[in-house]
């Protein structure tokens, strides 16, 4: 998202730029992905088991604070928790 701001100069001209409303935050904005977690399985046990692990990490994710921001669509689930204080 962008937005635009506008910066007074010198001789009393109002310029518009636009710049990123706000920052990437690794710490608390994530992309969850599904698409690779059975890969590699050669079993229906390696699959269930692959699908047990992925679910012990998104139980993880939320107990951590972590929340869909969206809808998931296309195996893209946005997510993202409060800042820590």
């Amino acid at each position: 998202m962008c937005q635009a701001k506008e910066t007074i100069q010198s001789d009393n001209e109002v310029e518009t730029t636009t710049e990123e409303e706000e920052e990437y935050d690794p710490d608390n904005e994530m992309i969850l992905r599904a698409k690779w977690c059975i890969d590699d399985s050669r079993t229906l046990d390696e699959v269930v088991e692959h699908l047990q692990s992925f679910i012990e990490y998104v139980k993880k994710l939320k107990e951590d604070g972590w929340e869909l921001t969206e809808v998931i669509r296309d195996d893209y689930g946005y997510l993202a928790r409060r800042p820590r204080e």
